[in-house]
């Protein structure tokens, strides 16, 4: 140090002069104690202001964390308002453009974030849950954020990351076994980005009253969900779901989905909503639509849009009043129709077997429940329950005696030669990867 320094200068220990040696040390000691007060005021100034700049510099850690953690948590499905960002893997929510501001996910340059940084927001979500304070800095003009006036409510998202109530904790370990799986599949069988358009988040569909955000999946009890959100949203119009037609259900502009909403509204929801999805085995939903859209004679709207041109396109010498009605296409001709090359190339699938991977993007939105048809009522009661409607709110059950299975399935795809039946498989091999399907055990692949 500069002091000690001073302080031994000028003692020469060969110089044999032993006065001026005794003189110098007083010299020094005296010198010595002025050195060392003046050299304890400097460290205490600069450890006052160390521990100043410490603090301001934790609270400049503090204010970047948390606006990188909004930004993190704000933004991955891949909408902007002007033009598409591309999105990895692992988040939920949309990729903005500049509108959004600095706190809402904007990521630099081109916008790009890696699934690093998503994967450490939700987990931080996950374990932390979302703040009251946070849902009402966010919450718009409107919106109803607690469907109890002058009560506090917790969101579903918080109930179900908090973990509290007993009687779900069972339900909740089933519900955290398939988040964990279906996010170690999509990091295992996914790999490229991908861009998503607005037209990626017409199914899902909005309650801003409880907070929830559905991807409906047709013939995955889609029907009975669309009737409980008209309960839940229709502000006491309809009380019963049962009551509503299956018709009505379906009619579009009763729901709202998240299409509908800008970029910034977009991303609070799914920073903030409880967002769930309900699949089913790939093969029996396949059978069921094929055998609802195909073989009721009520279905006329699908056998002249679709039965026509599988019958003309895929049956040897149809007779024309079989290509006129298209009214009574066969179930190896509908999987001869499915995995033609040509079909995805004129047109999507129809939502009634398109892939569930590609109706709900999981790999891009962070589902906070996977539901299952093969679990259908008690994880149906646990999203209700989620939400605080349990008591008042019973999800209809199904009565139907011909309900589509395993067994049924089976038969179905007896009449399948092996050739198609493994084509058929790697056209849904990711929805029986991601949700966790066994091959089936009828197929002879």
């Amino acid at each position: 140090m500069a002091e000690r320094g001073e302080i031994t200068k000028g003692i020469d220990v060969h110089s044999g002069m032993q006065e001026a040696v005794s003189k110098n040390a007083e010299v020094e000691r005296e010198t010595g104690k002025m050195a060392a007060e003046k050299s304890n005021n400097k460290t205490k100034r600069r450890e006052g202001e160390g521990e100043k700049a410490a603090k301001d510099t934790e609270a400049g850690e503090d204010i970047g964390a948390a606006s990188l953690e909004r930004g993190q948590a704000g933004v991955k499905t891949g909408v902007t308002a002007a033009k598409m960002a591309e999105v990895p893997r692992g988040g939920g929510g949309v990729e903005g453009a500049e509108e959004n501001g600095p706190n809402d996910g904007v990521t630099g340059g081109n916008g790009r974030r890696t699934s690093e940084d998503g994967n450490r927001s939700e987990k931080r979500r996950e374990k932390e849950g979302v703040s009251n304070e946070e849902e009402e800095e966010n919450a718009e003009p409107g919106v109803n954020t607690d469907s109890r006036p002058g009560k506090s409510r917790r969101s579903p998202l918080q109930t179900l990351y908090n973990g509290d109530q007993l009687e779900l904790l069972a339900a909740q370990r089933s519900l955290q076994g398939r988040r964990e799986l279906l996010e170690q599949a999509c990091l295992s069988h996914t790999r490229k980005r991908q861009v998503l358009s607005p037209e990626d988040l017409k199914h899902l569909i909005v309650d801003d009253k409880h907070s929830l955000i559905y991807c409906y999946v047709p013939k995955v009890a889609c029907t009975n969900w669309k009737r409980v959100l008209m309960v839940l949203t229709s502000d006491g119009r309809y009380t019963d779901p049962l009551s509503i037609p299956a018709n009505e259900a379906h009619v579009a502009g009763n729901l709202r989905t998240l299409s509908e909403f800008s970029v910034p509204e977009i991303n609070r929801r799914l920073r903030s909503y409880l967002k769930f999805i309900f699949v089913r085995d790939p093969f029996e939903r396949l059978v069921s639509a094929y055998r609802n859209k195909f073989t009721r004679s009520y279905n006329t709207a699908f056998h002249r849009r679709y039965g026509t041109k599988i019958i003309r396109r895929h049956r040897p010498e149809p007779d024309p009043e079989e290509i006129e009605k298209g009214n009574n296409v066969l179930f190896h001709e509908f999987v001869q129709y499915l995995v033609d090359p040509r079909t995805q190339r004129e047109e999507p699938f129809n939502e009634h077997w398109e892939r569930v991977h590609s109706l709900c993007h999981p790999c891009l939105i962070h589902y906070d429940v996977v539901g299952k048809y093969e679990t259908l009522e008690p994880d149906a009661q646990a999203v209700l329950s989620l939400a605080g409607v349990e008591g008042t709110l019973q999800f209809p059950t199904s009565g139907k005696s011909t309900r589509t299975d395993g067994n049924m399935a089976a038969r179905y795809f007896k009449h399948i030669s092996p050739f198609y039946q493994k084509k058929l498989f790697n056209l849904y091999r990711m929805d029986f990867l991601l949700f966790n399907y066994s091959t089936p055990e009828y197929l002879r692949t």
